[in-house]
């Protein structure tokens, strides 16, 4: 099995881009909403001054899952392979949509 890594930055892009507009507390929120519904949403730390620093595994693990991604879909949906569009499919089959 290889070690999942991704770098803040590229998460923040790929979640904004994939998932919805983020929102900022402690740290970002992006919402996931389909078909007018929202779905789930995915917990990002804040990057500030750590843009090109890898996630920690725990961190990566934990956004992994509620994504509801593989690990080898992560990889893809962190390297843009993966569209809105495949990346809804994806959803709707994970949850039973």
């Amino acid at each position: 099995m290889t070690r999942l890594n991704c770098t803040y930055k590229q998460a923040h892009s790929a979640a904004s881009k994939k998932v919805g507009t983020g929102t900022r507390t402690k740290e970002w929120q992006y919402e996931f909403w389909l078909d007018g519904k929202f779905q789930f949403k995915v917990s990002i730390p804040d990057c500030h001054g750590k843009d090109n620093e890898p996630l920690p595994p725990g961190t990566l693990g934990s956004i992994r899952k509620q994504l509801h991604l593989s690990r080898e879909e992560f990889a893809r949906w962190r390297d843009c392979p993966i569209d809105r569009k495949a990346y809804e499919r994806i959803v709707r089959e994970r949850l039973g949509l």
